[in-house]
């Protein structure tokens, strides 16, 4: 990350603009109770900032699986749940900028004491979890639960953390709690490459290849308990398989 300090300074300044043009007006909007506007504008503004972040950083963005669903149900406001592996940092500035799902996160509740993350998280309706305390993981899921039944699709990470090792770790299944209480759609992501524009970058302006795939949804709607737990385990071994043959 040394390596990458010449693109701290267009990077801050990507983020200063997009507070004072796109998030601050997001949460003033909210305000006013303005919220088809403000999602507009945060949508918009979350996919221009992480567009511009992997354009400093020379990412290239390979999608590939069913974009054309993904479209639909962006449309259609179905009540959606995106599950994907994290690897990276940058996982979620690949999630934006090459989807443009305007969705909220799921974030360790760390970053809310840092400044400018803290202030865009809010605008782009995340929750913050503290997976130490099962107590408070419960009610942030519980929070994310109502955000989804709300309109707001909400992606999270079942690994709880970025994989460090390039092998997807075990998925903690409380988290598809978010979507099995919300009884939202799932839709799987795949990530891969993505580390290497950041925590792994050995040359500071090669080209990077990052990868993305959006699989096929899944309903989550009236499903007993055996059903959801067959469903949890084929997500994570069907994510890793794509994985796998990313490339």
């Amino acid at each position: 990350m040394i390596k990458l300090f010449w693109a701290w300074i267009p990077v801050f300044i990507l983020f200063v603009l997009s507070l004072i043009f796109g998030f601050i007006p997001v949460l003033f909007l909210r305000l006013l109770h303005i919220n088809r506007l403000a999602k507009s504008l945060s949508t918009f503004t979350s996919a221009w900032i992480s567009n511009g972040i992997l354009k400093i950083l020379n990412i290239h963005v390979h999608k590939s699986g069913n974009l054309k669903n993904l479209e639909e149900f962006k449309k259609n406001g179905k009540k959606i749940c995106y599950i994907s592996n994290h690897t990276s940092m940058l996982d979620i500035p690949l999630v934006e900028g090459a989807l443009g799902i305007g969705c909220g996160f799921i974030l360790k509740s760390v970053l809310i004491f840092c400044p400018i993350i803290n202030i865009i998280a809010v605008a782009l309706d995340c929750v913050f979890i503290n997976r130490k305390s099962l107590k408070k993981s419960a009610k942030s899921i519980n929070k994310g639960v109502k955000k989804i039944e709300q309109g707001t699709p909400m992606l999270i990470f079942p690994e709880g953390t970025r994989s460090k090792t390039g092998k997807i770790g075990a998925f903690k299944h409380g988290s598809f709690k978010l979507a099995t209480k919300s009884s939202a759609e799932i839709i799987p992501i795949v990530i891969k490459g993505i580390r290497v524009g950041l925590e792994d970058r050995k040359k500071v302006f090669s080209r990077v290849d990052a990868f993305i795939h959006v699989d096929d949804s899944i309903p989550t709607e009236n499903l007993d308990r055996d059903n959801v737990k067959d469903m949890e385990l084929m997500i994570e071994r069907r994510i890793v398989q794509i994985y796998n043959g990313l490339v």
